[in-house]
């Protein structure tokens, strides 16, 4: 055969393979296109040769079920477990699926990174999305973990110090997480985890606490006041609540609080000295005592108290020389009871209503300024006594149980000074029995309690509580 038949033979031969590979690298990548290449895996799911669309849904399913994939840390002595979806962890399958290698077009197959994607075994990373620092924080409450150091502390409890010991601060690497949820997701299956962590330690140790419990309790002595005949002890147990401690330069230091100290005495010693001042009163009417005055005793509290605090601060000895306990005398006062009305109820503007002699005063503070009748509520509607206040005021207000009944000058009557407690009650002149009150009932009812409830007041007495007492103010009625 001849030379030039056989290079002939030769040329048509590579030719023929050369043809045939490319018809079958064209198949191969119009087969697989749209799909994800053959051997790709998600978190152990076979994804490979899957239409797109059918990669994507089971890839959202295999996220939804990592989400609920249990992950356990342990650090030290402690465990727990907690699933990616309570970490906070937000699967991204979109992500995910944008890593699968599948030919865009027919011609992908030239490229030699085509064919090394086809017959290589593909493990796509399922991405996530989570704030380091927040999954740290969820961790360290998982497991209990106090983050920051914790100074020891002194703390006055039942008649003695009390050292709260000082706590190691924990600080647990990022990394370590990262990687458990990594490789959770990696392998699809629960993982557990050692994390590693750094140490810091508190400023103020349990030793600098215990130490300066003891220097305290070593310092303080009895100390010892003095009134007249009577004697009081305040022992170092007692001194130690006056006490206020800081954190000073990496030591432990205290303060005398002289509201302490005050709180103190007026329960333990004031109590016991103080005498209440009895106010003289008399009856105007008859002119005869009905108290007699008595002068009262009050301790004087903040000299007392910056004595004690003195004596701990320099701790004096107090066993020959008591602290001499100072009072000041309260004179009596005198006042004058009125028969028919409560004088001094308050220091300016208020009504007393008496509903024994259906009288209404006008008050400003002890002095009686004017005197109206009136006419309260009859036995089976009769006046509510107590405390009220002005609520509103209304020219012309109709009655909401008897239609046909105009009140002039109402003051409505309420609870409590922001109005609250209406319970339908007021101040009105003698009603009307039209809107334009042409008709009224009589006025010689008044004197006599014939009402439905409400205070009516004779015309003039009306006309100067509508025009000068505004709302807010008191109103004190009683028998």
């Amino acid at each position: 055969m001849s030379r030039k038949r056989i290079g002939l033979i030769t040329v048509f031969s590579f030719t023929a393979v050369l043809s045939l590979v490319a018809a079958l690298g064209a198949i191969t990548s119009l087969n697989f296109e749209g799909r994800v290449l053959p051997r790709t895996m998600v978190a152990g799911v076979d994804i490979g040769g899957l239409p797109y669309t059918n990669a994507t849904e089971k890839v959202q399913l295999k996220a939804s079920e990592l989400s609920e994939l249990p992950l356990t840390f342990s650090l030290d002595d402690k465990s727990a477990s907690a699933t990616l979806g309570e970490l906070g962890v937000k699967l991204d399958d979109l992500t995910t699926l944008s890593q699968a290698v599948r030919p865009s077009n027919s011609f992908d197959w030239l490229a030699p990174t085509y064919w090394k994607s086809m017959f290589s075994i593909k493990e796509l990373f399922v991405s996530y999305h989570a704030d380091p620092s927040v999954l740290r924080q969820k961790v360290e409450t998982l497991l209990g973990v106090t983050t920051a150091a914790k100074d020891a502390v002194i703390s006055y409890s039942n008649g003695q110090l009390v050292v709260s010991e000082g706590q190691k601060g924990i600080s647990i690497s990022d990394t370590a997480i990262d990687m458990a949820i990594k490789t959770a997701l990696s392998t699809g299956s629960a993982t557990s985890t050692k994390l590693e962590y750094t140490e810091s330690s508190p400023i103020i140790t349990t030793d600098i606490a215990t130490q300066t419990k003891t220097e305290v309790e070593q310092k303080f002595i009895p100390i010892y006041l003095k009134f007249e005949d009577k004697n009081f002890t305040i022992a170092p147990s007692g001194q130690y609540s006056f006490l206020d401690f800081s954190p000073v330069d990496g030591k432990i230091s205290y303060q005398v609080s002289q509201t302490k100290i005050s709180n103190y005495l007026s329960s333990a010693v004031a109590s016991k000295i103080n005498i209440k001042m009895l106010v003289k009163t008399t009856q105007s009417d008859t002119q005869q005592v009905t108290q007699e005055g008595r002068d009262g005793r009050e301790t004087d509290l903040t000299r007392l108290a910056k004595d004690v605090a003195r004596t701990i601060t320099e701790h004096t000895d107090t066993t020959s020389s008591p602290i001499a306990i100072s009072t000041r005398s309260i004179p009596f006062t005198e006042k004058t009871v009125y028969p028919d009305f409560v004088a001094g109820l308050w220091p300016g503007l208020y009504i007393d209503i008496n509903l024994t002699k259906q009288r209404l005063f006008i008050m400003v503070g002890e002095v009686k300024q004017a005197e109206y009748v009136i006419s309260s509520g009859k036995r089976g509607t009769p006046t509510p006594s107590g405390v009220f206040y002005i609520k509103n005021k209304i020219p012309l207000a109709q009655s909401r149980l008897f239609p046909g009944i105009w009140m002039e000058k109402w003051n409505a009557l309420a609870r409590t000074p922001d109005g609250g407690g209406y319970q339908g009650y007021g101040l009105h002149r003698v009603p009307c029995f039209d809107p334009q009150c042409n008709s009224r009932e009589s006025a010689s009812h008044l004197g006599r309690p014939v009402s439905h409830g409400c205070v009516r007041i004779e015309n003039d007495g009306a006309d100067w509580v509508y025009d000068n007492a505004p709302p807010g103010t008191p109103v004190n009625i009683h028998l």
